[in-house]
């Protein structure tokens, strides 16, 4: 791959993926993408676009975070593919241990140089997540909170997604919560060509005007290189956890900013870019 990919690791970090039953092994799998993507490409990107709609995006999602942690006693916080440490670390206000975990070990490397050991970094499978905790002895947490978050899920293949966030709800337990969030398919158009066809180094150059690239219709971005993409609708979300987990997470709507009170049952709830869904085992 030409955009940003450290083929050496991805024979590292591709040892470690849960392969998808019957998937041809493609040259530019996404689940092998992110495991070799190169921080300083990755990395480009975030800094670029911090004062963009997805710094907004970024904001939102903290204060989100924040404010489900301030209600809801958790006992420690994780990160579910945290990439360059953007959001755990910086939640440097948060009392409660956080962990960072992803299938990439350069951004673990990145994260540790950047943010030190305020935050446990792990390389890890989340297809695995369960299996992992219990193995590094986390269990001993006993109301956690799971993130998901800036479509991460989304750009999983689409044959483990289900299978991550089951994992998340078995290791959030019966006092613990997930929270995860998606790109909202509202703004699918702005996205693309504001940001993706601007970001080569994170997706590869693509025709903004090709159906084979973006499929509007369905909200799905797929580049030559492999990168994949699909922004939600509201509804869709909830169908997303109905048929593939065991939560009911209905969608509620849309809100201009992030409520002061967040719902403690499941639900989704459209902020500006993001949909956010707040779950547990239902």
């Amino acid at each position: 791959m030409t955009f940003g990919i450290d083929t050496e690791s991805a024979q590292d970090a591709t040892t470690q993926l849960q392969p998808c039953e019957g998937k041809a092994t493609a040259a530019h799998d996404e689940q092998d993408l992110w495991a070799a993507m190169d921080v300083s490409g990755w990395k480009d990107t975030i800094s670029k676009n911090s004062d963009t709609i997805f710094g907004r995006l970024y904001g939102d999602t903290l204060t989100f975070i924040e404010r489900q942690i301030e209600q809801g006693s958790h006992d420690v916080v994780v990160e579910i593919g945290c990439g360059t440490g953007e959001i755990i670390g910086s939640l440097a206000g948060v009392h409660i241990p956080r962990i960072g975990i992803d299938i990439n070990p350069g951004f673990i490397d990145d994260c540790k140089a950047t943010y030190g050991d305020s935050v446990g970094w792990h390389v890890a499978d989340a297809t695995r997540l369960q299996e992992w905790w219990c193995e590094a002895g986390f269990d001993k947490f006993k109301r956690p909170l799971i993130l998901c978050v800036n479509n991460t899920i989304m750009i999983m293949p689409e044959c483990i997604r289900g299978l991550v966030v089951q994992s998340m709800i078995d290791v959030a337990g019966t006092e613990g919560r997930c929270l995860m969030s998606f790109w909202s398919g509202n703004h699918f158009k702005l996205g693309v060509e504001g940001y993706y066809a601007k970001n080569p180094s994170l997706c590869g150059e693509f025709d903004p005007t090709s159906p084979d690239h973006v499929d509007h219709s369905n909200r799905i971005l797929t580049t030559p290189s492999g990168y994949s993409s699909r922004w939600l609708l509201g509804e869709e979300v909830a169908e997303f956890f109905k048929s593939s987990t065991s939560a009911t997470v209905p969608f509620n709507g849309t809100e201009a900013e992030v409520p002061r009170q967040i719902d403690p049952s499941n639900g989704a709830l459209e902020v500006g870019l993001g949909i956010f869904a707040h779950f547990k085992s239902t």
